[in-house]
């Protein structure tokens, strides 16, 4: 009796301990698939979620913690990456940061960016200046795709994807688009215009503009708008309420500024900026300053900087997103082994830039002059048409040569190689054709890093942004690199230019132009040689 009342005991008590672990052991498993399906869903809501690292660990017990879900040979999956923790702009922008310089808070300016993704953050700088001149507060503006990306130029990208939001906003009063149109009526009271409005492509982007942006830009009559007129009796009538501009260029003077944009009106659309501010040229001695600016030295007035001390501290704020050089540092950590390295950029496709800026009718902005083109234009788009890739390799070694500043990794020196997609496979063959001593990288390098460390699983919104993003890592990989060869009139080159100058750099002294490279074979070497020798 006795015997089997122990027995009973026996077999309660142990079903009991089975019964426990399996629970225990099955919220455990559970833990790991919640987790995994938070890493591996294709639309995934970034606003409250951290990804790895949630709130797991309340479901097991106290010394047990889930750890990220890895691959075998994924080397950066230890700890989160930034991306896991991205906010959209909007996100941003919703908390009310005071701003290092003020400017009026009833007063907005509203640009509206135009033609390629660098040329949108060429514009949205000038904007960002414009707008603390003439005391306005910067709504910050739509950007888009590249029209080349597959899916369309209208297609939009969040602004946080191109520049660090909140290091804009941290220099300059910003708000969204959502809250300019609390303040500002459906048709902007002035619209600031650096452009002919007699171009139809103008007239193209202010009508996009109007259907984007959900505003009324142009006068109407009696059946739709004035640009719908013919264009001889549309000629003599207004087309835009109120309007003040100038004929292409302006300098950046402040008393500039004010002579062609200055208006007493609440809310002011500003169209498509780019360049047509003529800042003065730096020395050497001033460009040193520029790249010592800090916070700790400013006061809280726009108004009392020079131009390119302003200037400076609006392309330092706009620099890319902390999670896209976070992922260009591990690249370069782990694909190249920490090793010092040499860029070049490579724009030329002659289905996109070469045709825009080199043949007739390429650029529709421009249609009517391409007989009167800037001569130093012409004498690029000739070095590009005779250029043979394998030129530019023999160029290289020629280069390593004459000069000791670059540093080799085991008697091989590390080149990425930036170039749009259809240009890349006609370069890297031309590149690595009898030539020796170079390993070259490029963006199917990046390509297969961001697979092997499950990036685009960790960060599931880079898939609908892989384009755009993998040009940004190329972008932060040549600013990072020892020496740069750029691609002229590339606003992409002078991005990453501009970057290298304010990073103190020491080496970007020795940056050339890849056109120094681009020489025929009879007369490449001499030119090249000395081109490098009078630095």
């Amino acid at each position: 009796m006795m015997y089997s009342r122990l027995r009973i005991c026996a077999i309660f008590f142990l079903s009991t301990l089975l019964f426990s672990t399996k629970r225990n052991y099955y919220a455990y498993q559970t833990a790991l698939e919640l987790n995994y399906i938070k890493l591996s869903e294709s639309q995934f809501d970034h606003k409250h979620e951290t990804l790895i690292g949630s709130n797991m660990s309340q479901v097991l017990p106290n010394d047990r913690k889930i750890a990220p879900i890895r691959t075998r040979g994924c080397v950066t999956c230890r700890k989160p990456l930034q991306c896991e923790r991205w906010l959209t702009s909007d996100q941003i922008l919703t908390g009310n940061k005071k701003s290092l310089l003020q400017t009026s808070q009833t007063r907005f300016l509203l640009p509206w960016l135009y033609n390629g993704p660098n040329n949108q953050l060429f514009g949205l700088r000038q904007a960002a200046y414009v707008a603390l001149r003439l005391n306005r507060t910067l709504v910050l503006p739509l950007f888009h795709k590249h029209f080349t990306d597959g899916v369309g130029s209208a297609e939009e990208i969040d602004a946080n994807h191109r520049l660090e939001v909140s290091a804009l906003q941290s220099l300059v009063r910003t708000v969204s688009i959502s809250e300019y149109k609390r303040h500002c009526p459906r048709q902007p009271d002035v619209t600031l215009l650096s452009s002919s409005l007699n171009n139809d492509w103008t007239i193209d982007q202010l009508k996009l503009a109007e259907k984007e942006l959900d505003i009324d830009l142009f006068n109407k009559v009696t059946n739709g708008s004035v640009v719908d007129l013919p264009l001889q009796k549309r000629l003599k009538m207004p087309f835009l309420p109120n309007y003040r501009g100038c004929k292409y260029r302006m300098n950046s003077s402040i008393e500039d500024i004010l002579r062609h944009f200055d208006s007493d009106q609440q809310c002011a659309f500003y169209a498509m900026p780019f360049r047509e501010v003529s800042f003065p040229k730096l020395d050497k001695a001033t460009e040193a300053q520029m790249r010592d600016l800090s916070h700790r030295n400013m006061i809280h007035n726009a108004s009392v900087f020079a131009d390119w001390s302003l200037n400076g501290l609006i392309v330092k704020n706009t620099q890319l997103p902390g999670y896209v050089q976070e992922i260009a540092n591990l690249y370069i950590k782990h694909e190249l082994s920490g090793a010092p390295y040499m860029s070049m950029h490579w724009r030329y496709d002659k289905e996109d830039f070469y045709k825009f800026m080199c043949t007739p009718g390429g650029n529709p902005q421009n249609k009517h002059n391409y007989a009167h083109r800037n001569p130093a234009l012409v004498k690029m788009c000739n070095a590009v048409s005779n250029t043979d890739a394998q030129l530019l390799s023999r160029s290289l070694y020629q280069y390593l040569t004459h000069n000791t500043s670059v540093t080799s990794q085991n008697d091989v020196i590390y080149v990425y190689v930036a170039a749009p997609p259809k240009a890349l496979d006609w370069l890297m063959e031309g590149l690595e054709k009898n030539v020796t001593g170079f390993k070259f990288f490029n963006s199917k390098s990046v390509l297969n890093f961001l697979s092997s460390e499950m990036i685009l699983d960790r960060c599931e919104f880079l898939k609908t942004n892989l384009n755009d993003f993998v040009s940004l890592v190329e972008t932060q990989l040549c600013i990072n690199s020892q020496i740069f060869f750029r691609s002229s009139y590339s606003s992409w080159s002078d991005n990453v230019a501009m970057a290298r100058k304010l990073t103190n750099n020491e080496n970007q002294r020795f940056d050339r132009r890849i056109q120094s490279l681009a020489f025929t074979a009879g007369n490449y070497q001499n030119k090249i040689i000395k081109t490098w020798t009078s630095v």
